[in-house]
């Protein structure tokens, strides 16, 4: 019975040790998958994040681009308008030299 009860417990620790064997195979296994899923999800947030900022810098100019239009525009209608009134001027100074000139020295 001694003996019986020594093989009992040599069985039970096989048995424990195998548990504890395939305990820490588990707990090493657990921490690779862990660490793959964490370097998985943070190359694909750093993806994101580029993603994101390729986006916005592209949005960003094209708003850019569409302001400089407008200004651009927006100078040249202003360079038109104010190349039309100094014509004006310029014909209008011409026409008082005129009648100053004739004026003082007649149609002669």
């Amino acid at each position: 019975m001694t003996n019986s009860i020594l093989d009992s417990v040599m069985l039970i620790e096989q048995e424990a040790k195998k548990i504890e064997s395939n305990y820490q195979s588990k707990i090493a296994q657990l921490k690779t998958e862990t660490e793959e899923e964490i370097n998985r999800l943070v190359e694909e947030t750093k993806n994101s994040i580029q993603l994101f900022k390729d986006e916005s810098n592209k949005e960003a100019e094209e708003k850019l681009n569409q302001y400089k239009k407008v200004l651009d525009d927006s100078l040249q209608l202003d360079k038109e308008r104010f190349t039309a009134e100094f014509d004006s001027e310029r014909d209008h100074l011409i026409e008082l030299t005129i009648k100053e000139v004739m004026k003082r020295y007649g149609n002669s």
